[in-house]
């Protein structure tokens, strides 16, 4: 049998990637910065927010759309609907999933699996008679002229006798029992619970807890339902699922589990709802600012014990010592607090808002981190990162809705899972208990958005993802926690993995609560139960009070819901084709702790029936009013048939070429938004205003003074002193309210200060100001920035450690454009500070370290430890003497040592000052008038008291001047005086020259006057702040001149050290002896070669680089006709999905090892997933698939030495490699990386050679052949083969092999077309065929070893050909 030759890296290369360098984990947790402008269902308002949480706390695994039509009935003329033994058959019923409720108070109903969805729901006797049916008809004619009354009294009259009837039921019985035998619906009703639990109880799914008081459990609150409980049913978590959920119909014999009645307890939680969503909506949202509230419990313990269950107990999958401790502790998991900022965005998941496809495990990567800290790192950098949740051994925190994405995981996976960090802890209780709160927190996401567990690990597939994983299968970020966090404490993801899904289990009925007894005793005697007597059940439960109220809201239904429901009282819903439309909103109706709303056609009115609140997001809507305005509008906007329309209600799209005018007649609030109805180009339909402007010329009377136009706005305006950041896209700067439009501004995404707010009609502005100058810049509109509230500032004098590498900024809440230097040093370095302000929630302090003064959030300071021991209290007994107390705190108190520090800084005194001082101590200061508004260097600062002082210098003397106080001076951070060479010219808006850098009008030498197109001649440069300044001649005088007040002259400036090798991309450029050459040569010849780069210089404006073309020569080269690397781009003319179809139906399709040295068959999402370019191309390693190995880079021999070192006979064949590569156009590193595998790194007998004679091999002949690429060395007798071909071939040396194999491989594989790895594995342009291997991930794999080789010499790859797929 023949071997095929067979480029093997991954069956004998192992990589092994360890130490992987965790960092901040927020930091770079995103990735990359995205533009989520595609992402739909946008719902970036307080109000929605709070709509979806309450949806989310009435949660419930939904139940399953059931088909069929019923006519619309309004909830108040419900007529009772008969049950037959056909609806009992229902085999629907078997998949209704269930919902815990709120029951009554004085109720011992069972909760039946057909209704689990309403504990309190009515059932319905199938042997009612035609009597009482009448009597119900009755009933209800009732209802049509007193809807609430009526329904009251005649319910409390029919629950009287229910109760009555059930309080007997349940004394006659001691034991419940096991139904086996089809029974009539009654009898099933009586038994179709599965716990010990009855509905009287307001028990929500403890999560697997046991009932009894955990000892390691400080409040002893959380197992008891108290008072405030019973009004909290809009705050219910999403655990909200009832524990009967595990009980099964099927046909029409349900099976029950049922305990002992005895212990139930007879009093039931009584729970009612106090809050409408609609108030929730009308609630003021106005502030921007982040909230923290302690969610309501997402679990209430019972006091009822229960001992045993009649479910199996949960099989752990893993063994887990860690596991097994938090079961036999049985640790409850805390309530879910909320910490959620309104300033982070909020876009819809791909699916949708509300349509997450898992859950994602990370770790904080910070052994030093708090859940706060962590929490409060992240809104300060939440425009890199932000997640859902953080969980440690005590709390868990939620920080974003999970109805919308966050940025956590990379761009290929933030708009599909939920991501929860587990912040580190640091002993085994600790670490035990935050994996419990984990597991508890992710089954729950995954209980309520009606997903199951499934771990993605193994095959990037399924509901439960790590990091790694993430990083493994869908690309986009590099990261591979949790699972090194995990490893130090002896766990594994597995281990979390398997808690998940023990947890999902218990939440889902499906196996006994943790703290139970299992039990399968049968029942004895049969089915006892007695059916209730006289069947007057039809009638719904009668604690459940109907309110029924006028809505003028808007709607759109979940793609996910329990469908429509014909009446209120209905126990399911059918489906409905009005999923993710606008709908109009007439009214919301209340029936125990369901609320509901109907639903209609906004244009037409017709009724479609009763939709859940939780199964649609909600916005109130203000009734439409006429209008007559005209407006522009771009081509390609969407006009939609409703206001806040979707996309499957698109009306048409503008067309045209630049602004179109738009005829508005109507227009409408949803919620926050306004939609206007009107017509262009003959389309007709909704725009939001968003998309609209006012024309700039208009046919409205002209107002007779420019400062206010006639309006009926009333405009206030109000002292404010908060801070804001402008964000990038914005409206402009306005110089009035009054403006219509606003002007361009450099100041964005900077801090300012706000002095006013102003409210002028619908509009909100803040005036923005520097916050340090003052200078004001204008009024911007409230949505064009995100505003934090902030204190005044207080004097402060302390001091703290900070690291190395901090950041200090010019304003407190600094942004990366106001930074004013990073700390220097090793270690701690001690961080002086003289201010603090509270912005927000979050403590900034201004001070000094190392030279540089500027603001640092607490964050990342620490007391040092001398502080910390002084303020430590010893243990002893407290004294009630007060007095006794002021002293002992004055004895602990640290003293104030001030010491003076160095700093080098520069500063200009301000005109209204304060004097300056001979010395820090002197009570009075001298007159600093001569020193105003002139600038100094500072060589010193000193806090004395809680005054902080600086030392002026004279710069001509370098003498000292004097003291004066910090507030008297503007001070920025001046860098070290550096040479500079140059010539240039002064343009001719400049700002003069000066004796000082940064000098002011008192220290002016030449005016820009004198300056302007007059040659400077520069010696020197220095920083100011983040200014520039040259020292130079001009006119005969010498001084300090703004390096933008200058251009470089047509000089030739020395070239300066610059190595990187470059692609020429310009097929039609030069190359020059100088830059100042006239005439060029082309680089035709030279196109896509490397450039290898040694100096760059700027000669007129322009940067020109001096490097080695690939003959050896060196030129100058513009940076223009140059690229860092080369990707090419070539179309399959195939979607990915067909591709990978290709590839699965072959009859030796793709393999995967899922487990080592087991070889499966590959899924066709595995493949799909293997083979997708686009996500590939973006991930840094694999993209070395689509390296063009046909491209040499003509690396130098030393540096492919560097590479052969140690490896045998190839050692320092660097040469020859480098003449094979260029020979015969191939890549030098692939080369190598094949030869050192068929060698085993240059060791095999093949390489270091043989003769053969007759077939006999002889590896001590003095003539010997080698074969470095293992070419025909088949499998029955390599050795022989290999050297018979090499002999054939007249390899007699190391480099002869090399050169001659090269021509070879090239000749047979690269030049055949198949360039890349990726071509060589999947061969996208003849799929199916002449492909090198049936592992999906060999390509994989050998992009890791051409990447590590890459990195081995400090080198990246310039050459790429990436497949595009259709779409």
């Amino acid at each position: 049998m023949t071997k095929k030759f067979n480029y093997k890296l991954p069956s004998m290369v192992a990589v092994t990637l360890l130490g992987t360098a965790f960092t901040a984990h927020h930091a770079d947790a995103a990735e990359t910065a995205q533009d989520q402008t595609k992402n739909k269902n946008v719902l970036d308002d307080q109000a929605t927010l709070k709509q979806a949480n309450n949806a989310k706390q009435e949660v419930s695994n939904p139940t399953q759309n059931i088909s069929g039509t019923q006519t619309y009935q309004d909830p108040t003329k419900v007529k009772p609907v008969k049950t037959t033994s056909t609806e009992n058959n229902d085999a629907s019923i078997n998949q209704q999933k269930t919902e815990n409720a709120s029951t009554n108070e004085n109720t011992n109903v069972k909760a039946q699996t057909t209704d689990a969805s309403n504990q309190n729901n009515n059932q319905i006797d199938e042997n009612s008679t035609s009597a009482e049916t009448q009597k119900q008809e009755e009933s209800n004619k009732d209802l049509e002229n007193n809807e609430n009354q009526s329904l009251q009294q005649d319910s409390t009259k029919e629950n009287n006798q229910e109760v009555a009837q059930q309080n007997a039921r349940q004394n006659a019985s001691t034991t419940q029992e096991k139904a086996t035998e089809t029974t009539t619906q009654n009898q099933s009703q009586e038994q179709a619970q599965t716990t010990s639990q009855s509905a009287k109880q307001a028990v929500k799914d403890n999560g697997g807890y046991s009932l009894d008081d955990d000892e390691d459990d400080v409040d002893d609150e959380s197992n008891s339902v108290d008072a405030s409980q019973k009004t909290q049913a809009t705050q219910q978590s999403k655990e909200n699922v009832a524990t009967s959920t595990d009980t099964k119909t099927q046909s029409a014999t349900p099976k029950a589990n049922e305990l002992k009645a005895n212990n139930v307890s007879n009093e039931s939680a009584k729970v009612s709802s106090t809050q409408s969503n609609d108030n929730a909506t009308k609630e003021n949202a106005k502030q921007v600012t982040t909230f923290n509230s302690v969610a309501k419990p997402r679990m209430m313990y019972a006091t009822a014990n229960r001992a045993t269950s009649s479910l199996p107990k949960y099989q752990p999958q893993v063994k887990s010592s860690i596991n097994d401790y938090i079961r036999k502790k049985n640790f409850k998991a805390p309530q879910i607090e909320e910490d959620y900022s309104s300033y982070f965005p909020k876009y819809g998941y791909r699916n949708g808002v509300g349509r997450p496809e898992g859950i994602v495990v990370h770790d904080t990567a910070n052994e030093n981190s708090t859940i706060t800290g962590e929490i409060n790192y992240m809104k300060n950098n939440y425009n890199s990162a932000f997640v859902h949740a953080f969980v440690d051994g005590n709390r868990i925190i939620e920080t974003a809705p999970t109805d919308y994405l966050s940025w956590g995981a990379g761009p290929n996976a933030n708009d599909r899972f939920i991501n929860v960090e587990i912040v580190h802890t640091h002993d085994y209780d600790s670490f035990a208990r935050s994996m419990n709160n984990y597991a508890d927190y992710a089954a729950t996401q995954l209980q309520y958005y009606g997903l199951k567990p499934n771990s993605a690990e193994n095959d990037g597939s399924g509901t439960v993802w790590t990091h790694a994983a993430i990083s493994r299968w869908l690309g986009g970020t590099d990261h591979a926690d949790p699972h090194g966090y995990l490893q130090q404490h002896n766990y594994s993801y597995n281990e979390l993995y398997d808690l998940i899904n023990e947890k999902y289990q218990i939440k889902m009925g499906q196996v006994a609560p943790w703290g139970t007894t299992t039990t399968t005793k049968p029942s004895t005697g049969g089915s006892t139960t007695k059916p209730s007597t006289g069947g007057s059940t039809t009638k719904p439960s009668t604690n459940d009070k109907l309110t029924v109220a006028a809505n003028s809201g808007m709607a759109q239904i979940k793609p996910t819901n329990n469908g429509l429901y014909t009446t209120v009282y209905d126990k399911k819903g059918h489906s409905t084709n009005q999923v993710q439309k606008a709908l109009s909103v007439t009214k919301t109706a209340t029936l125990g702790s369901n609320k509901f709303y109907l639903v209609q056609d906004y244009n037409t009115g017709e009724k479609f029936g009763w939709v859940k609140q939780g199964d649609v997001v909600y916005n109130t809507a203000k009734s439409p009013v006429k209008v007559n305005q005209s407006y522009n509008v771009k081509p390609g906007t969407k006009a939609y048939t409703v206001p806040w329309g979707t996309d499957k209600q698109v009306a048409g799209t503008v067309s045209g070429k630049g602004n179109q005018t738009f005829k508005a007649t109507k227009q409408q609030q949803i919620d926050k938004a306004i939609y206007l109805y009107g017509s262009v180009n003959g389309v007709n339909g909704w725009i939001s205003k968003s998309f609209l402007t006012t024309p700039s010329t208009s046919n409205t009377t002209k107002p007779t003074t420019p400062s206010k136009p006639a309006t009926n706005n009333q405009l206030t305006v109000a002292a404010n002193n908060g801070v804001a950041q402008i964000k990038t896209s914005n409206s402009g700067v306005y110089t009035t309210v009054y403006d219509k439009t606003g002007k361009s501004t450099d100041q964005v995404q900077k801090t300012l200060a706000v002095s006013k707010t102003a409210t002028l009609g619908n509009d909100k502005f803040y005036l923005v100001q520097d916050y340090n100058t003052g200078k004001k810049y204008g009024w911007v509109k409230q949505s064009d920035v995100t505003y934090n509230t902030a204190k005044t500032p207080i004097s402060v004098n302390q001091s703290y450690n900070v690291k190395p590498g901090t950041k200090a900024y010019t304003v407190p809440w600094g942004t990366f454009k106001q930074e004013a230097g990073t700390v220097s040093g090793k270690g701690n370095q001690t961080f002086k500070a003289t201010k603090q302000q509270q912005i927000d929630k979050a403590t900034y302090l201004y001070g000094t370290v190392n030279g540089i003064s500027g603001w640092i959030s607490k964050y990342y300071l620490t007391e040092p430890t001398a502080t910390r021991a002084a303020f430590a209290q010893p243990k002893m007994a407290i004294k009630s003497n007060v007095a006794t107390n002021n002293e002992a705190a004055k004895a602990q108190s640290p003293t104030n040592v001030n010491t003076t520090q160095a700093t080098k800084q520069i500063g200009q005194v301000k005109a209204n000052n304060a004097g300056i001082r001979s010395s820090v101590y002197d009570k009075t200061a001298k007159s600093g008038t001569k020193y105003a508004d002139r600038t100094f260097t500072i060589s010193k600062q000193r806090t004395e008291g809680d005054q902080t002082y600086v030392l002026l210098q004279n710069t001509a003397s370098n003498t000292p001047l004097g003291w004066v106080n910090i507030n008297d001076v503007d001070v920025q951070n001046l860098g070290n005086e550096a040479k500079l060479s140059g010539q240039y010219k002064v343009n001719n808006n400049n700002n003069g020259l000066y004796s000082i850098a940064w000098g002011t009008k008192n220290q002016q030498l030449l005016p820009a006057s004198q300056l302007a197109n007059q040659t400077f001649n520069a010696s020197k440069a220095v920083y100011v702040g983040k200014e520039k300044y040259l020292y130079g001649t001009v006119n005969n005088r010498t001084g300090w001149i703004a390096a933008k007040d200058l251009e470089q002259a047509n000089s030739n400036n020395p070239a300066t050290p610059y190595n990187y090798t470059f692609v020429i991309k310009n097929n039609h450029g030069y190359y020059y002896d100088e830059p100042s050459a006239k005439n060029g040569y082309s680089l035709k010849t030279y196109f896509e070669k490397p450039f290898v780069v040694i100096k760059q210089k700027q000669q007129n404006g322009v940067t020109w680089y001096y490097g080695k073309l690939t003959n050896g020569k060196y030129v100058w080269i513009k940076e223009s006709d140059l690229t860092k690397e080369l990707v090419k781009y070539s179309n399959t003319g195939r979607t990915l999905n067909q591709m990978a179809s290709i590839q699965n139906n072959l009859s030796f399709g793709p393999q995967v090892q899922r487990t080592p040295g087991v070889w499966s068959n590959a899924t066709f999402g595995e493949t799909k997933n293997a083979m997708d370019s686009n996500k590939l191309a973006k991930d840094p390693v694999s993209k070395y698939q689509f390296l063009r190995l046909d491209q040499p880079q003509y690396l130098s021999e030393a540096t492919l030495n560097k590479l052969l070192k140690g490896k045998g006979v190839l050692e320092n064949q660097g040469a020859a490699f480098s003449q094979a590569a260029k020979q015969y156009g191939l890549n030098e590193i692939y080369l190598i990386s094949h030869a050192l595998l068929e060698t085993g790194n240059g060791q095999s007998q093949l390489a270091k050679g043989a003769n053969i004679t007759n077939g006999v091999v002889n590896t001590r002949s003095t003539t010997k052949y080698h074969n470095v690429f293992g070419i025909a060395a088949f499998d029955y007798n390599a050795l022989g083969e290999g050297v018979k071909f090499a002999k054939a071939s007249g390899w007699n040396s190391f480099s002869k092999a090399i050169i001659g194999g090269a021509k070879f491989i090239g000749n047979s594989y690269v030049k055949a077309g198949q360039n890349t790895l990726y071509k060589m594995r999947w061969n996208p342009e003849n799929p199916g065929t002449h492909q090198y291997a049936t592992d999906i991930n060999w390509a994989e794999s050998n992009a890791q070893v051409l990447k590590g080789l890459y990195d081995q010499i400090g080198e990246v790859g310039k050459f790429f050909d990436i497949p595009k797929f259709k779409a």
